[in-house]
């Protein structure tokens, strides 16, 4: 194996590793707060057609490993709910690049934190 293919290996088990670590919904909910330019209270808070808000919950399910109902319970819904905006999400995942961008930003400043 080529020292180049080497470190990348290395770099992307070291990410993995990081993922497994968990990020916990409280520092999701203040990066993602940060970067819509929102309070803790507009992302927690109930309401439809809030796409920062339904961000923050599909971050939270991807990142902190806890069940909908747990992440529900931050957000004032229930476990469906929560499967309902991570199945919105990934729609718009696959047919939306500018979207997958962003997405990706703020999964990758949550992991290198």
């Amino acid at each position: 194996m080529r020292l180049v293919d080497k470190i990348k290996v290395d770099d992307e088990l070291q990410q993995a590793k990081r993922i497994r670590e968990k990020v916990s919904i409280d520092s999701i909910i203040e990066v993602c707060a940060s970067f819509y330019s929102k309070s803790r209270e507009e992302l927690v808070k109930s309401g439809k057609g809030r796409p920062e808000r339904r961000i923050a919950i599909y971050l939270s399910k991807v990142l902190s490993g806890q069940m909908g109902k747990e992440i529900g319970n931050y957000f004032g819904i229930k476990g469906p709910g929560v499967s309902e905006v991570i199945k919105g999400i990934e729609k718009r995942l696959d047919t939306e690049s500018k979207f997958r961008k962003e997405i990706e930003y703020l999964r990758d400043k949550l992991i290198t934190a």
